[in-house]
Order: structure tokens, then sequence, then C-alpha cells
């Protein structure tokens, strides 16, 4: 519980940092107009996004989940070979990846919705916390879900299983492997959904 948390939260901390305030917020600069500003200047709209607010209220979320995480893999030291290691930070940084690509894409679908953050609180919000929990305790449809529609299982359920040595069958096994591979595709994905919404913009100014 305490692995699966941690992994959660911290990457959430860490990809709020760059993302929450300004993409995922995305239709407040929509509906306001604001959005024509970053399009008139050399810089990709989405990095003058993510640069022009730090998240600096996620610095106390990071610590605490950190020292969270870092708490469980003490206590479950043994298990902690140095490969299970870069294994771990590798899919920190998957699930980092994959928690940006998410606030992205939520907020991506501004330019379809103009209003994309009901959407986010359903689809990435209350679903992402379902994955605080194991998924064994869930219905089947539950996992089938959180594994391939919304697919948060990779931030942390799938390589827990890794780390703890609880994959039962392959089919876990390979998804906590690929976490972190996962992670990066997704925020790959997200990045180009957003220029595909950029493309189709119009702007929304007086």
């Amino acid at each position: 519980m305490s692995i699966l948390y941690g992994l959660n939260l911290c990457s959430y901390a860490i990809a709020g940092t760059f993302v929450w305030y300004s993409v995922y917020h995305l239709e407040n600069e929509i509906t306001t107009g604001k959005l024509d500003l970053y399009l008139t200047r050399p810089m990709s709209v989405l990095g003058q996004l993510i640069c022009s607010r730090f998240g600096d209220t996620f610095i106390g979320q990071i610590i605490v989940t950190l020292m969270f995480l870092i708490n469980a893999l003490i206590k479950n030291s043994g298990i902690l070979s140095w490969q299970m290691a870069a294994y771990l930070i590798c899919t920190l940084f998957g699930g980092v990846a994959l928690q940006m690509g998410a606030m992205i894409l939520m907020g991506a679908l501004s330019f379809w919705t103009l209003r994309s953050e009901r959407i986010g609180e359903l689809f990435y919000y209350q679903l992402r916390a379902l994955t605080h929990y194991p998924l064994v305790i869930y219905p089947g449809w539950i996992k089938v879900l959180l594994t391939t529609i919304a697919p948060w299982a990779f931030i942390s359920y799938y390589p827990a299983l890794i780390v703890l040595n609880k994959a039962v069958t392959k089919w876990e096994y390979v998804c906590g492997v690929v976490s972190p591979m996962i992670g990066f595709l997704f925020l790959g994905a997200s990045v180009f959904v957003f220029h595909c919404g950029l493309r189709r913009y119009t702007s929304a100014g007086s």
C-alpha cells in the first residue's frame, strides 16, 4: 500500500509542478482568449505554457511522498537489489511522464470541448484514485479499464508487483516491465493530441 501510494502521489506531484497550473487548466486560456498571446511568440505554445507557471505548491507533496516511499522501501530492503533500484527509478520517471501526459491530454481536450476540467475530474482524478489500492480488490473490468482505456495502473500498480515480486501471471509481469515505456509513449501521444488541437484552434478573444 505504501509503495502504491508513494509512486502514485510522488509522480503526480512532480508532473503537477510543470503542467498542472498551466496545461491542465488550458480551458481558462482558451475561453479568455489569452492563448492568442502565446501564438505570437517564436517559442512553442506548449513550452510557453509549461514555463508560464512553476507549481511551487507541489514541492511539499514531493518531499512528503518521497519520505513515505523511501520509508516503505527501507522496510522492504531485502528485495531491493541494485537492478530493482534502477527499475524503480525508471518507473518513477515513467510515472511522471504518464501523469504529465494525462494532464496535457485533459487540457488538450479543451480545444474541442472548451470545458475539459470536469472530464479530467472523472477520467483522471477519480479513476486514478482507484490505483491507491491493489486492483485485485475491484471487479475484473476495473483492472481492464485502468490498463487499456485509462492506463493509470502503469503508474504504480504493475510496477509495485515487480518490486514486491507479486506478479502472478505473465501478463502482469510484462505490464510491470514495460510500465516506464508506457509512460513515455503516453506522454508522446498526449503531446501529439495537443498539437492536433492547437492546429484547429480559432481565437476565442474579442
